[in-house]
């Protein structure tokens, strides 16, 4: 079985995160987990002060890192899709293989946000360290693995649930 976007859960179906292994996940962690890494991304990416905030989105789906100094600016300018980037590349090496893969996406607008703007999801295995650590990593992000029958581990897909990370500049606060 080869894994493709298929396999994560649908959005339609999120309460807020929604399937049966997502309705018993441990969110707590995931935001004792998430939160010090966005922040140790951004001082990576953006330098000493340039990450000033990480607070949940207004939707609940995720998290939003405000910026400041030139990462700020950048994003004033237009750049946004280069700050999120440079923010999630240098975060996504630091995350452990319960993070499966990461697709860019652009904001609907709402109410709550009127600079939608671009969100990258983050999609994590929502079924419990239990699980996750008899199952085959090489086959659930590559899709194949090559100890076939002969491997020790469970070729299964993992069901996962989306992280939206959106960067945001200070001073969108004031307007």
């Amino acid at each position: 079985q080869q894994w493709d976007r298929h396999h994560m859960v649908p959005q339609s179906q999120q309460q807020p995160y929604g399937s049966s292994a997502a309705a018993y996940f441990d969110y707590q962690s995931l935001h004792a987990e998430l939160i010090p890494a966005l922040y140790e991304a951004g001082h990576l990416a953006f330098g000493p002060g340039g990450t000033a905030n990480v607070s949940f989105l207004p939707d609940g789906l995720g998290y939003e890192v405000w910026v400041q100094g030139l990462p700020a600016a950048e994003i004033e300018q237009g750049r946004e899709e280069s700050v999120l980037e440079a923010l999630v590349r240098t975060l996504w090496s630091s995350l452990g293989e319960t993070y499966l893969c990461m697709e860019r996406r652009m904001d609907q607008p709402t109410p709550h946000q009127p600079h939608p703007g671009l969100r990258m999801t983050l999609w994590r295995s929502c079924e419990g360290d239990a699980a996750d650590s008899q199952r085959c990593w090489n086959f659930v992000r590559n899709g194949t693995c090559a100890r076939g029958d002969s491997c020790r581990w469970l070729h299964e897909i993992p069901e996962t649930i989306p992280v939206d990370i959106k960067v945001t500049a200070v001073s969108r606060l004031a307007k």
